[in-house]
């Protein structure tokens, strides 16, 4: 008997021996394809510069998001970024751009090369990877910023991590009685992605819903390395959530697609409930798997865009995505420049740093509403906040240690 339970014992722990040596196996693997992914990157980055048919002018004009006001935007860049420069400056619902012709992406542009656009009020251009920094009053951009939710061990951790209410808007979300199910078949991806990602999208962009066929979110492939989480009440499935596991040991699962039927979102408080609900199986599953962060996918790199706050409640830090390679300039070019950052705050580089510069009237700085909105966009990466005044006055603010 002795003998037998020896050999378990040696059996076991050379099972746990091996299980170590796989895994940091993996670790070491994923180290050394880090690199490799960010040459890959910059193989992607020269290919458009090449392929000089991307790079056109391109006049967009329409309102600054929730005003009457009009603004004029030249971009002289990569005509597959527009919907980027968009989400910056636009309501989505409301925006027109006209095509001026092709531009030479090694070239230095400028605004003067178009002189039937006299009234541009905003110029932007794509900052070439070696370039120099631009001058004074010129913003150096991220093309976007990706959100990272870093994953404690277990979910009651995390939840303790998250403002007071998201907690209580979660504690709703679980009293709602909503059932979870896992989806596993072709089937299963298709009812998500025609009853319920389909009606979301098109309901949140309308004419500009940006629509990808079936094909990109169903591959076998695909739903071997992904979860399709469906929250039901009673036999009917009201919601799903896609996500993708990491490949590599130590990279994050990423969010992938997000869908509700259209009886849920017609209605707000459902649509919450089952947006909340959704968010937090999706958290513990990643948990559950051990895994250590959540990619929430991209944002515009303005502060005070509403999807950057809701992913900052769940405790995503904005984060600069260096390997991308490509970055803006903005210039401003007219007097509505103050009024442009008083609607979008931007966020953009400075010594290799994350600061933003907001636009203020003066009135609303000491009131404890728009301190209250600058501490909930507190994400650790931003370093300060510049804020504009229309007389020309720039204050410095930080969020522990104001200058």
């Amino acid at each position: 008997m002795r003998a037998m339970i020896t050999k378990y014992i040696t059996q076991v722990l050379g099972m746990d021996t091996l299980m170590r040596q796989k895994l940091q196996l993996k670790t070491a693997l994923a180290d050394a394809l880090r690199p490799l992914k960010k040459l890959r990157s910059f193989g992607y980055y020269l290919k458009d510069l090449v392929n000089s048919d991307l790079f056109r002018a391109t006049y967009l004009s329409g309102n600054l998001p929730g005003s009457d006001t009009r603004i004029k935007v030249l971009f002289l860049g990569n005509a597959n970024q527009i919907h980027t420069v968009n989400k910056i400056f636009f309501d989505s619902s409301n925006f027109q751009q006209q095509d001026l012709g092709p531009i030479n992406p090694l070239g230095q542009h400028q605004e003067q090369s178009y002189p039937e656009l006299s009234d541009i009020d905003v110029v932007v251009t794509n900052h070439l990877l070696w370039a120099r920094p631009p001058k004074k009053g010129v913003y150096l951009v991220p093309m976007f910023l990706e959100s990272i939710v870093p994953l404690p061990a277990t979910i009651e951790e995390f939840l303790s991590q998250v403002s007071e209410t998201e907690r209580r808007k979660t504690r709703k979300a679980l009293k709602a009685g909503f059932e979870i199910e896992f989806g596993e078949t072709e089937t299963d991806y298709r009812e998500f992605y025609e009853q319920m990602w389909l009606p979301l999208v098109k309901q949140r962009h309308k004419s500009n819903a940006s629509i990808h066929p079936f094909e990109q979110l169903y591959t076998e492939d695909q739903a071997a390395r992904s979860s399709l989480i469906f929250v039901k009440s009673g036999d009917k499935r009201l919601g799903g959530l896609q996500i993708l596991w990491p490949q590599l040991t130590g990279s994050p699962a990423y969010f992938n697609r997000i869908g509700i039927i259209n009886e849920a979102s017609d209605k707000q408080v459902p649509l919450n409930l089952v947006n909340i609900a959704l968010y937090y199986q999706m958290f513990n599953a990643a948990i559950q798997r051990e895994i250590t962060a959540i990619d929430l996918g991209v944002v515009p790199p303005i502060l005070n865009n509403g999807l950057l706050q809701f992913k900052g409640k769940w405790g995503a830090n904005c984060h600069y995505v260096d390997q991308t390679y490509y970055k803006y300039q903005i210039k401003f070019c007219s007097n509505k420049q103050q009024e442009i950052l008083q609607s979008q705050y931007l966020i953009h580089i400075e010594d290799n740093n994350l600061v933003a510069t907001v636009g203020v009237t003066g009135e609303e700085v000491n009131t404890p509403n728009f301190e209250a909105m600058l501490k909930s966009s507190n994400f650790p990466n931003l370093k300060k906040i510049y804020l504009t005044y229309p007389d020309g006055k720039i204050e410095t603010w930080c969020y522990t240690n104001p200058e």
